[in-house]
Parts: C-alpha cells; structure tokens; sequence
C-alpha cells in the first residue's frame, strides 16, 4: 500500500510540473505574439506619421495623413501611452476622422509591462540625440520591457523580455532650428 501511494505522489507530482511547464510555454508564446504586434503596429503608425504634435515620457501623439478617394488629404491623431499603475499599460487611441479600416477605440496594447528604465518613451533626433521639442523629434525609442504573468510562489510565474524599438518618422519633414 505504501509503494502504491509513493507511485501515485510521483506521478501527481510530475502531472503538475508538466501542467505548470505547458502553462508557462503557452504564456510565453502569447507574450512574444503580443510584442511582435505591438512593435509591428507602432512601427506601421511611426512610418507613416508626418509628426508628432506632443509627447512626454509617458505619451506622445502622431498625425497621420488620410488621403481620400477624391486625393483630398486629411489628417487624425494616434496616441500611444504608458500608463505605469499595476498592472502597466501601453495603450493604444486613435482620434479624429481615421480611414475606414483603422478602428477608433482605445486598444490596450501591452498589460503587466515593467520597462527597464524610468522613462517608457525616449525622443530622439536625426543625429541620435535627445530632442526637447516636437519639431526636433525623428526617431522614438521605446525601452526593453518585460512581460509578467503568474505568481513565482506557485511556480506558474512567466517573464518575457522584449528588445528595444527605435523607430524613425519617414514621414516627417524636418525644421532645421
């Protein structure tokens, strides 16, 4: 009877590493499918924006061109902001008159992110210096982050580590000052 439970304690216990294993795999290729989407579509907003109207360390906004059917061309805002209160986010909000396949609502993009440094977003220009005004910005980097699921006292705790993005504005016509 003893050998018995001590073969079933060995199988339960492999049963829940593995269950804790999968969990974790399952976490991480969710986390990864996230980063990949969220840095394709701030890189799509950054390559077409033709500026970024304001910004801080946590937030900034672009103005993108919508050129209608008749070639007339207007213009509607995207606003991508960190919000750091457990659990952080990077939020995604589009604003004005988008085209017809943009969707208008506010999208959380990232959830549970933890960035490495203390600004979430860092301006820069085109010689790779820090810019202090909307008009000198060029390029926006966006910090390695990590992604936290689960709880580490359980064993269920899952960590992703995102490289850093520095995107540049294609779009952007720069002000020499």
């Amino acid at each position: 009877m003893s050998i018995g439970a001590f073969v079933i304690a060995g199988i339960l216990s492999a049963y829940t590493f593995l269950g804790r294993n999968l969990f974790r795999n399952s976490t991480q290729q969710q986390f990864a499918a996230q980063s990949q989407r969220t840095l394709q579509m701030f890189a799509q907003d950054m390559h077409a924006a033709s500026d970024v109207t304001s910004f801080s360390a946590s937030q900034f906004t672009l103005s993108l061109p919508y050129v209608h059917s008749d070639n007339s061309v207007t213009y509607y805002s995207v606003t991508y902001t960190y919000n750091a209160t457990a659990p952080a986010t990077l939020v995604r909000t589009v604003s004005g008159t988008p085209p017809p396949n943009v969707t208008t609502s506010a999208i959380t993009l990232l959830s549970g992110i933890s960035p490495s440094g203390t600004n979430f977003f860092k301006y820069l220009d085109r010689y790779d210096g820090i810019s202090s005004n909307t008009l000198g910005i060029k390029k926006i980097s966006i910090p390695t982050f990590t992604l936290i699921s689960g709880k580490a006292a359980s064993g269920t705790q899952t960590t992703y580590t995102t490289a850093s993005a520095c995107i540049v504005l294609r779009g952007k016509h720069l002000v020499t000052y």
